[in-house]
């Protein structure tokens, strides 16, 4: 009995939209997640109880999305979200001035949902592939970085294992020729020869290996009325 095909729901078009970017397709699709994730929180739930009330526990942010909700949301938003924290933080040391300082805190809010939204689509990339779906989408693409290519063997069917397995073995074969091509160009004695597919591969290379890069989004200081806040804490319309 053959493998049942799954259901065509939004996770489908989702990946087939994600392999045709650049880069690795569930990294793309982890970083929607994270601007979907402030975007809402921002502008829908920043005033919602239980939702601030787990960011004062998880003591606020990771770096990252710390810095990724500064760039996304407004001045206004941002200052609602770090007051509490910070109250939560003052209440915490002086409550308990002589006992030792709390160091670890719950995991960053954004980054458990984002790897929650990184399983989901895993989980369905297996389940596509296994099914005889995506199978051209995913040869066409720049496919996983190896982080999410490991995640994916470790919960991928026997078909879709072994998909994965034989694209990514001949990919690897081809960037490791191409990156001894590239530090062959540095010889003076190779100083005119062209460089041909091996050009950038040291950029595709750091993409493999760690996934894609962090793309900055543009900084909104008051979304939606076009204000912005000026250093003296002025709103100019």
């Amino acid at each position: 009995m053959g493998h049942r095909t799954p259901d065509k729901h939004l996770g489908y078009y989702a990946l087939r939209r994600a392999l045709q970017a650049d880069g690795c397709a569930i990294c793309h699709i982890a970083d929607q997640a994270a601007t979907r994730y402030f975007d809402t929180l921002l502008y829908e739930h920043v005033n919602d109880p239980p939702v601030r009330e787990q960011i004062r526990q998880a003591g606020g942010f990771c770096r990252r999305h710390a810095w990724q909700m500064y760039q996304q949301g407004g001045a206004f938003e941002i200052s609602i979200l770090w007051l509490d924290v910070l109250r939560e933080q003052m209440h915490a040391l002086g409550t308990h001035p002589r006992r030792r300082v709390r160091t670890g805190f719950p995991r960053c809010p954004a980054c458990r949902h984002v790897a929650e939204e990184e399983q989901r689509m895993l989980q369905a990339l297996c389940e596509y592939l296994e099914a005889d779906e995506l199978l051209e989408d995913y040869a066409q693409s720049a496919g996983l970085c190896l982080p999410h290519l490991h995640e994916c063997l470790a919960a991928a069917p026997r078909k879709a294992r072994a998909f994965l397995l034989k694209i990514e073995t001949e990919r690897l074969a081809t960037m490791t020729m191409q990156l001894d091509q590239a530090t062959q160009q540095y010889d003076y004695r190779n100083a005119q020869r062209p460089w041909g597919p091996a050009y950038g591969v040291w950029e595709r290379a750091t993409i493999k290996v760690a996934g894609n890069a962090e793309e900055a989004s543009p900084r909104r200081d008051q979304p939606g009325n076009g204000n912005t806040l000026t250093a003296e804490g002025e709103i100019h319309a």
